[in-house]
């Protein structure tokens, strides 16, 4: 798998696009180069997107409480 800018703005395009629009605000997601591609996906979907602070994970609530009860299903 490829993890390319590029490869990630078309995976979050194409998997967010079956969202219904009134149920997607925005985007927030780490700094990393994995998401130069922001404004492609900003612009495509009509969506802000937003980047969390560095160690900041209380920006990223709903990820991180996702990461947490996958951890009980899925150990590292």
């Amino acid at each position: 798998m490829v993890r390319t800018a590029e490869a990630v703005g078309d995976v979050l395009i194409r998997e967010l696009k079956l969202f219904p629009k009134e149920k997607l605000f925005t985007i927030t997601a780490d700094n990393g180069k994995e998401f130069y591609d922001f404004e492609r996906v900003e612009h495509t979907l009509k969506v802000p997107f937003y980047f969390a602070h560095p160690y900041a994970s209380c920006e990223r609530a709903t990820n991180e409480q996702t990461n947490g009860m996958l951890r009980v299903f899925f150990p590292k």
